[in-house]
């Protein structure tokens, strides 16, 4: 709960416990409505509070009838009949704006502006976003005759000059308002929510001149880059730069520097399966290696200049943990690749290449297909981790944003801080080993200090 929030409820009380003293309630009326006025001004509105307001609206109707009539000549009063009734009415507001206030509390809790974890590395974090266009190949729908995907990017700097980016831009979420009002809804007050990553700050020189490896995210079907900010900024701390792109039309909103495309699936215009087909798996699949293959050409002279584009790695949540797999099987340019709780709809059958890991929350089977997923040609090993405890948006954000998380089934029984920290750490271990040469040790099978994380090696050459 905000400040301005806490006052908006702290003035609304005062006015129901003054109600006898009509020129006092009144005040406190005034001063929640002035309250109210700041908030919407400095941007600090979210939508939980809107049914405070309405509560308070009631309050104030209330108190302006009941001063009015008290003001009357007598002669001019209502009956006792006709009192009585009024009397109900005001009681049945008073009940009515109760209940809102309730509301609005219950949710004010159930969506609150966090703090997100903070990255546990020894570099602060700065972002950029730029808009990337691939002119050689259509977009996903008919109509499109080149592919425009936004990319976010984080990288390592220094310290934390500038602001520091919101969770979403506040603009993004008024644009598709009339196209997907539930979701625009749910997700206004996302802009008020502080990242840890600094907007367009300056890249931190690294040591020796040794350039960071180069990550690249993709987030799952109807997701979109912001859905792992947490562990992205883990890693970005630890010594990467990190590219997450929204897969535009298949996120539930992508979001440019200059407009934001609202996904057909959110508008139901087209049903899921169409973005799960052969088609949208090879676009999904092209972008990343879209994204790998040219970002070095988008990037600010600086922000470039300390990447090193040798040494590439990608991941991604569900669907996206698929078309990791899948840009692994084509891109010989990545050098290793990560899945968190993907989900098959295509075998990889030609196999990966490269070092690759499978991180799945905690069910009784494996992945559909996992052999042909984790079938090697050249390389490896191929390993297989399942988080015990763990949904599958375990792997993402979304369980920090409320603490319904639990109820809303969007958390197992894991403490979410425990299960992202286990993620990160050998998400950073794994790319650390096979990108950077450094073996922490932690995969080489079940710790015991995180029995949390269960260890399988399924690959043909180390069964």
């Amino acid at each position: 709960m905000t400040v301005f929030e806490l006052l908006i409820f702290v003035s609304l009380g005062l006015a129901v416990a003054a109600r006898k003293r009509h020129a006092i309630s009144l005040c406190f009326c005034a001063l929640g409505y002035a309250i109210a006025a700041v908030t919407i001004f400095a941007g600090e509105f979210r939508w939980p509070i809107a049914f405070a307001y309405l509560a308070l609206f009631m309050i104030s109707w209330l108190e302006v009838s009941d001063f009015r009539k008290r003001s009357a000549p007598k002669d001019d009063r209502d009956g006792s009949e006709t009192s009585d009734k009024a009397e109900v009415v005001r009681r049945n507001f008073l009940r009515v704006g109760g209940l809102l206030a309730a509301i609005s509390l219950f949710l004010v809790w159930a969506c609150p502006n966090v703090s997100l974890p903070a990255p546990r590395g020894p570099y602060k974090v700065g972002t950029c976003t730029i808009t990337m266009v691939d002119n050689s190949r259509p977009g996903l729908l008919p109509d499109e005759h080149s592919r425009e995907l936004p990319v976010q990017v984080w990288y390592p700097v220094k310290e934390n000059r500038m602001k520091l980016a919101p969770f979403m831009q506040p603009s993004n979420v008024v644009t598709p308002f009339f196209e997907a009002p539930l979701f625009a809804i749910v997700a206004s007050h996302l802009h008020l929510i502080r990242t840890h990553s600094s907007i367009n700050d300056d890249p931190v020189t690294a040591p020796n001149g040794v350039k960071f490896p180069l990550l690249i995210f993709s987030h799952g079907l109807f997701g979109g880059r912001i859905q792992n900010i947490v562990q992205i900024e883990d890693l970005v701390s630890n010594g990467y730069v990190v590219a997450a792109l929204d897969h535009t039309h298949d996120a539930a909103f992508a979001i440019f520097p200059e407009k934001t495309v609202t996904s057909d699936l959110v508008r139901a215009k087209i049903q899921s399966v169409a973005l799960t087909d052969e088609h949208a798996l090879d676009v999904r699949r092209d972008d990343v290696c879209f994204v790998a293959d040219k970002l070095s050409m988008y990037l600010p002279k600086a922000i470039g200049s300390i990447v090193d584009f040798s040494k590439i790695g990608v991941f991604g949540h569900s669907l996206g943990g698929q078309t990791a797999m899948l840009s692994c099987a084509k891109d010989s340019k990545i050098s290793a690749g990560l899945a968190l709780d993907g989900f098959s709809t295509r075998a990889v059958q030609s196999g990966i290449p490269q070092p690759f890991i499978y991180m799945q929350a905690d069910r009784p089977s494996l992945p559909p297909d996992i052999d042909a997923f984790c079938k090697p040609k050249t390389g490896g090993p191929h390993l297989f981790l399942k988080l015990l405890g763990a949904q599958h948006a375990n792997f993402t954000d979304l369980p920090f944003l409320t603490p319904m998380h639990w109820i809303l089934g969007i958390s197992g029984p894991i403490e979410p801080k425990l299960a992202m920290q286990l993620i990160e750490e050998y998400s950073l271990a794994f790319f650390d080993q096979y990108l950077k040469h450094k073996d922490s040790h932690l995969l080489d099978g079940t710790s015991n200090a995180h029995p949390e994380m269960e260890f399988e090696n399924i690959s043909d050459s180390n069964k």
